[in-house]
């Protein structure tokens, strides 16, 4: 007899949701399956009718993220290079639900792959506009400047985010790309 697809829709749920809470702790290569299972209150055997192994479960999780990431950025109206800079605090702003998932994929616990992943959904989506006007190596140069620079303030936000809004933190990058931090620092300190 088969299960209704609530109920195995519900398990897998439980399954992933016992993952994201354990891996947000230690790194995935520290995750038992048997300890995993015991978190969300199935069976071993259970968690192998929905993935093979712990990477898979991984993997599942990485998939589905990037593919709703890529769904938002898709949301991000852009037309030339320069705009894809000046919309980095809306791609950020557009991100902040995710903080928490690419604050752990991209940490020191993270999945190395994870950071590639995340850039190649960007630039996939964003390539057009890095082509136009300037030479292909200035112009891989700026994309991966600007995606460093969107992923450091997710981050700095969630590590930081009692103490500073993500748009203070997208504000100050803002700042110092169009200043510089030489006179960012120069005009603090006078």
């Amino acid at each position: 007899m088969k299960k209704q697809p609530e109920i195995t829709d519900a398990t897998r749920k439980a399954i992933l949701d016992a993952f994201w809470t354990m891996y947000q702790q230690k790194p995935v290569d520290k995750i038992s399956i048997k300890e995993l299972a015991d978190l969300a209150h199935v069976h071993r055997s259970t968690f192998y009718r929905y993935f093979t192994d712990i990477y898979d479960l991984l993997d599942q999780l990485e998939e589905k993220a990037l593919s709703e990431i890529s769904a938002t950025l898709n949301n991000i109206e852009t037309s030339d290079f320069t705009d894809l800079l000046y919309h980095a605090e809306s791609i950020a702003t557009a991100l902040r639900e995710y903080a928490p998932l690419i604050y752990h994929l991209t940490g020191p616990n993270g999945d190395a792959n994870f950071r590639s992943k995340l850039r190649e959904q960007m630039h996939l989506r964003f390539s057009s506009l890095s082509v136009s006007r300037y030479p292909s190596l200035t112009s891989e140069y700026l994309f991966n400047y600007i995606f460093s620079c969107i992923l450091a303030n997710i981050n700095f936000w969630y590590e930081h985010q009692e103490e500073c809004s993500l748009e203070q933190v997208c504000g100050l990058s803002k700042q110092l790309i169009r200043d510089g931090m030489i006179m960012y620092v120069k005009n603090t300190n006078t």
